[in-house]
């Protein structure tokens, strides 16, 4: 159920999102119940919600890529995520059983060692 949309915000923004069913991409256990409510005055009627930083970090490692590693340590820092907490996560985290995704999740690990976040 992998889709791509385009979705018009404004005149003068677009918003291109991937949409994954959640057993295509790296996730923890608890995401749904972990995820992030977004708050804003403008949408009446519509709830927006997004996952938690730990699971938006578990996302940026299904492949290997200088900007998700970027994107990794700006929530790091951000969220104020302590290495033990991310450690955790990803001992306990599901990957989906594609090869190139589990290689580029431990190439990710790996990376996340060396940076002294896990």
């Amino acid at each position: 159920m992998h889709l791509k949309r385009q979705i018009k915000i404004s005149k003068n923004l677009t918003y291109s999102t991937h949409i994954f069913d959640e057993k295509q991409i790296i996730l923890h256990p608890n995401w749904y119940s972990n995820k992030v409510k977004i708050q804003t005055d403008e949408l009446n009627y519509l709830n927006i919600f997004v996952p938690s930083p730990l699971d938006l970090i578990l996302t940026k490692m299904m492949k290997v890529d200088p900007l998700d590693r970027s994107d990794i340590v700006f929530i790091f820092e951000n969220a104020e995520i302590k290495s033990q907490e991310l450690r955790n996560y990803c001992i306990e985290a599901v990957c989906p059983d594609q090869a190139e995704i589990r290689d580029a999740f431990k190439n990710n690990k790996v990376w996340l060692r060396e940076q002294g976040m896990i």
